[in-house]
């Protein structure tokens, strides 16, 4: 699938996948990898955090329910820290309800992405927060 955002990008872009759900995973990272994103993925909150800190990726997809701390003290943790505070956070959940997504908002993500996962458009949110829209 050809996306100009990502085509634009010398370097591929490193993703951080975080969803408890193999299935989801893997799903998503074989989206963004046929997209050009070079994919790493985790099943938890505390893994996330690691993970970040250590490779610290390009974007975060965070599922919001994930086993150890959830999604949103995840996205709270990492707002806080300045060493990886500007990285774009793409809050992933089934959950629909309009608190969650104020919840997600007020905790500064940068998109929020409701559960089932639009597949041939997975990747544009992603490119855009990262990169910031094309004219």
């Amino acid at each position: 699938m050809f996306n100009p955002i990502i085509e634009a990008i010398d370097v591929p872009l490193q993703i951080l996948v975080v969803d408890d759900e193999e299935i989801q995973r893997v799903l998503t990272c074989d989206c963004l990898e046929e997209e050009g994103f070079v994919v790493t993925e985790v099943a938890d909150g505390d893994a996330t955090l690691a993970e970040i800190r250590r490779d610290k990726p390009d974007a975060v997809l965070l599922d919001v329910v994930v086993p150890g701390r959830d999604g949103f003290d995840v996205c709270k943790e990492i707002r806080a820290d300045p060493e990886i505070a500007d990285i774009p956070i793409i809050m992933v959940t089934g959950s629909e309800g309009d608190a969650s997504i104020r919840r997600a908002f007020e905790l500064q993500v940068d998109h929020f992405v409701t559960k089932p996962v639009l597949w041939a458009l997975c990747a544009t949110p992603i490119s855009v927060c990262v990169t910031g829209p094309t004219s």
